[in-house]
């Protein structure tokens, strides 16, 4: 039947079924392969838009970085120019020097000059904001200070914004604070005032700035008035300062 059926030029029922079964099942894995075909793309380009979203972020975060960088170059660069010009005190010397160690519960800084640049013990460290700290130990090429708000440092100090101005005495008394103790429990201070230097020192000038007061406190028990002072100088942006000789 089947030799019929070729000598007519058409198929006989058997090889139809058969070929027409072959079609059915070779569609589905054709639509398979072609879908695999996609996915494939898909994948790939998909790492391509991972590839690209990293370079991005790279891209951004160096883009940060220098923008951070130039932002403390900048701030170094106003430093510098603010020390330059800082007025000349009458009967001291400056002497430029880096912050090459800060010591913050231990409230010091390490600095980068020292015996070679005739710098003595009780010396005032100074920057563009005032006074920083008071030198302790001296050695060749370098020196050691401590910071105004140490509980060991104890200066001179006197209310500029009353007039005439009160005087006290300055010391530290946390990493953030210092307390003026007023000599007359009845001064008058307010919050905001401005504190210097009195300079009843032989090292340390008058007018150097320290801060300004946060809270006034009145002890009446003892007959005392403090003040809390918030210091103008961060010691943890420190890159330069001067001593005054």
């Amino acid at each position: 039947m089947q030799g019929s059926f070729a000598k007519a030029g058409r198929l006989d029922p058997v090889s139809y079924g058969l070929r027409s079964f072959v079609s059915v099942l070779s569609s589905p894995l054709n639509a398979t392969f072609d879908s695999g075909s996609d996915v494939t793309r898909r994948f790939r380009e998909g790492d391509r838009l991972v590839v690209e979203n990293d370079a991005l972020r790279t891209r951004l975060h160096a883009m940060a970085l220098y923008e951070e960088q130039i932002g403390l170059l900048q701030d170094e660069i106003q430093n510098l120019r603010a020390l330059s010009n800082l007025k000349r005190l009458p009967g001291h010397e400056r002497v430029l020097a880096d912050v090459v160690g800060f010591a913050q519960y231990e409230g010091r800084i390490t600095l980068s000059v020292g015996k070679e640049k005739g710098i003595l013990p009780n010396m005032p460290v100074i920057s563009s904001d005032g006074l920083v700290a008071i030198v302790q130990t001296v050695w060749n090429g370098g020196c050691q200070a401590a910071l105004i708000t140490n509980v060991g440092v104890q200066v001179g100090g006197l209310d500029l914004s009353r007039k005439p101005p009160t005087e006290g005495i300055l010391k530290g008394r946390d990493p953030s604070t210092l307390v003026l103790t007023f000599f007359d429990p009845n001064a008058p201070a307010k919050e905001g005032d401005t504190i210097v230097t009195s300079g009843h020192s032989d090292r340390i000038p008058r007018m150097l700035r320290v801060g300004k007061i946060l809270t006034i406190e009145d002890d009446v028990d003892y007959g005392i008035r403090r003040a809390n002072v918030v210091p103008f100088m961060n010691p943890g942006t420190l890159k330069e300062v001067q001593i005054l000789k």
